[in-house]
């Protein structure tokens, strides 16, 4: 539940957040009684809608001129009034953000209050390239001199005017069990009886704080802050010294102006690398919320995708998406090419585009190695005769999952999945997943190097030995630098005969991992540059060569 008074937009987040996290109510405590953002949620199942008009104030907040009393008297009346098992008060700019569905983490409690740690989140230049994630949240660091010197790494001068190295609160907030007797709701810890509940603190769910991520938002909110809200000095963990959060922004405002303001808010809510210390302390947390996604599903705005919603097992965010004439099931958090098609950008649109070409109306063999969510393999299998054959390996349980979900939505019945790796020897290796967040660059390892976990290797089937009735042969790899142990069987020099795929696309940013000329290679076996992109070679074989 919340008291708020934000923008359309901004109550549309906080409820689509919640509301695909899966909360049965969402209590809304409007302090403007005609507030235009009710009309916009009032009518989700979800959602309670409040109007704070006089009559509400007087009945229920015995401080009816603060902010704070309201508040507090506003969560006690949901506490009293929900039909739901647990309850959470927070701010309008504050979200839950979980790594597994919250019903699975509140069932999991020990007790009758979950602590979630708050995370603030950061300003991100570079959020819109290459599907880097929108925010970069910091956590609170240890009051230790360790921590205090990351404090200072990370926020340079303005270090000591933030508690435990927050702009805001390091309190957290709190899930409360509904039904208890003698429990009140305050505006951070609930009270048992007359003492502040003591609670563990959720290791796989977290507060998200909106609280500096915008500077405009931030300074506009800055007057109301510090004449009344977060940043008056009772709040403060040095309400007299030189360093005081209060004494800095106005000692700033008075001889800085609006140059001082902004480098205070550069300093301290803008991720860069001297923000990266954090990691150390477990003070730094990235991720994409998607928003735009899930306030599509809620409300039916427009978006790169729809259907957005969550994986009922493990809490992941799923969409629907339409690609080049294609159906689409994305899971964009940890694959970078389902990402970029979930935020509506431009993936591999060449390499695609030269297969689609060569493939159009004719009946071809494709080899995908490498075949990730499938796009190269159902983009073939569309734009080729039904007749094709499309055999696409993927040794990933994961994403042999999601590839055979995106050939059903399409029902295209000519693609083969196999779930294995292709390699010059046939046995088993780990395949590791050492770039955080990225699925698709899993790469085969001698010995287990991140997360992962072994899968079969194969050499090259017969299949691509000596194909026949088919009007041309293709074969793309991408295997994260494994591409010569995949052609291995058709370089062998004891190869007397056998057929040679008639297109091969290779991914050259991995040739520095080659440890071979692997495209000279293949040019002395007849093969010559067809077309080239910023990542990939295509090469076509002279039949004669």
């Amino acid at each position: 539940m919340t008291t708020l008074k934000e923008p359309i937009a901004r109550v549309q987040a906080f409820v689509a957040q919640h509301a695909y996290l899966g909360a049965s109510e969402i209590w809304l405590y409007f302090d403007d009684p005609d507030d235009p953002a009710i009309e916009a949620v009032e009518k989700l199942p979800q959602v309670r809608v409040v109007r704070c008009t006089e009559a509400h104030k007087a009945v229920h907040s015995n401080k009816a001129g603060t902010h704070e009393g309201r508040q507090k008297a506003n969560a006690n009346h949901a506490y009293a009034q929900t039909g739901a098992d647990w309850i959470i008060h927070l701010d309008a700019d504050e979200m839950v953000q979980a790594d597994r569905p919250v019903p699975a983490v509140l069932a999991d409690a020990q007790g009758d209050v979950l602590r979630l740690a708050p995370f603030e989140a950061m300003h991100y230049r570079k959020a819109a390239v290459n599907g880097r994630p929108a925010h970069y949240f910091r956590g609170a660091l240890p009051d230790t001199p360790q921590g205090r010197a990351a404090g200072e790494r990370a926020y340079g001068r303005f270090a000591g005017t933030l508690a435990s190295g927050m702009l805001s609160h390091a309190a957290g907030k709190h899930f409360v069990r509904t039904g208890l007797a003698d429990a009140e709701l305050s505006i951070h810890a609930p009270f048992i009886g007359d003492k502040r509940a003591k609670a563990d603190t959720a290791q796989d769910a977290r507060l998200l704080h909106f609280h500096g991520a915008d500077y405009d938002d931030w300074r506009a909110q800055l007057d109301r802050r510090l004449a009344g809200g977060a940043y008056i000095p009772k709040f403060q963990k040095d309400k007299t010294g030189p360093d005081n959060l209060y004494q800095t922004l106005v000692t700033l405002q008075r001889r800085r102006g609006e140059g001082g303001l902004h480098r205070f808010w550069s300093a301290v809510c803008e991720f860069g690398p001297d923000k990266r210390i954090l990691k150390r302390f477990d003070a730094l947390y990235r991720c994409n919320l998607w928003l735009e996604a899930k306030i599509a599903a809620t409300f039916g705005t427009p978006a790169p995708v729809t259907n957005a919603a969550q994986d009922p097992e493990t809490g992941a965010l799923e969409a629907d998406a339409d690609w080049r004439g294609l159906k689409l099931r994305l899971v964009p958090d940890n694959n970078f090419t389902e990402c970029l098609i979930a935020r509506g950008e431009a993936v591999e649109e060449d390499e695609v585009s030269t297969f689609e070409a060569l493939v159009k109306g004719r009946k071809v063999l494709f080899y995908d190695i490498g075949g990730n969510a499938g796009i190269f393999s159902l983009a073939v299998a569309k734009s080729a005769r039904t007749t094709s054959k499309i055999i696409a390996f993927e040794p990933n349980p994961e994403m042999q999952r999601r590839f055979a979900r995106n050939v059903a939505l399409n029902a295209l019945k000519n693609i083969t999945i196999r779930p294995i790796a292709l390699g010059d020897v046939a046995g088993d290796a780990f395949l590791s997943i050492v770039k955080a967040g990225n699925l698709g660059q899993a790469s085969l390892r001698d010995e287990p190097a991140g997360e992962g976990h072994r899968v079969p290797i194969e050499r090259l089937p017969d299949e691509m030995v000596s194909p026949t009735g088919f009007d041309l042969t293709l074969m793309k790899i991408d295997v994260e630098g494994h591409e010569p142990g995949v052609l291995a069987p058709l370089l062998d020099p004891a190869r007397k005969k056998g057929h040679w795929p008639d297109i091969i696309m290779l991914e050259h940013t991995s040739a520095a991992d080659w440890g071979i000329d692997l495209i000279g290679a293949l040019k002395g076996c007849g093969y010559a540059e067809l077309h080239k992109t910023n990542e990939n070679t295509f090469l076509k074989r002279d039949p004669k060569g």
